[in-house]
């Protein structure tokens, strides 16, 4: 077996693998990073499923006056294993914070969640209806809100300066 090789994976955004990637015959394991453009960015159905056996990394920004980032759950909606999610904040007062809601009966599922602060808006987390954290890991730094019937669920919580609200 040769022990040199090139591989080149498409992410499909336009962007390259990070480093670090491992191999073993046949099989090459790469994370990555996807950094959102701006925008709401919806996904219902099952989710987000992720079978790569690695951590997969999102970044919701929020910048621009008038434009934020954000990712919204609806319906039954749930992140998987091994997926995190860092939601940044906003320094400028002009700009809005990236957020992520939760709504319906959408839940944060297994992922982790970075709520970064910011001088003016921390990056938030909404859960609406009756959307749950599930069994999310929360850094928040940020923000985060639960409204109408919303739960905590088993959600595990670190509040680092951040904001935590309502629900039930």
């Amino acid at each position: 077996m040769p022990s040199d090789f090139t591989a080149t994976i498409d992410w499909g955004d336009g962007s390259s693998p990070t480093t670090g990637s491992t191999w073993s015959q046949g099989t090459i394991n790469a994370g990555h990073t996807y950094l959102l453009p701006l925008g709401t960015h919806t996904i219902s159905g099952p989710g987000i499923t992720n079978n790569a056996g690695t951590q997969e990394f999102t970044i919701v920004a929020g910048q621009g006056e008038g434009t934020f980032g954000e990712i919204s759950f609806t319906n039954g909606a749930n992140a998987g294993n091994s997926t995190q999610f860092t939601i940044n904040g906003t320094d400028n007062s002009a700009f809005f914070a990236g957020d992520i809601a939760f709504h319906d009966t959408a839940s944060a599922g297994f992922g982790t969640y970075f709520l970064l602060p910011g001088t003016h808006q921390g990056g938030i987390v909404y859960f609406f209806d009756n959307a749950s954290a599930g069994t999310g890991t929360f850094f928040d730094s940020g923000e985060i809100d639960f409204e109408v019937e919303s739960t905590a669920a088993d959600g595990y919580f670190e509040i680092e300066g951040g904001t935590t609200s309502g629900g039930s």
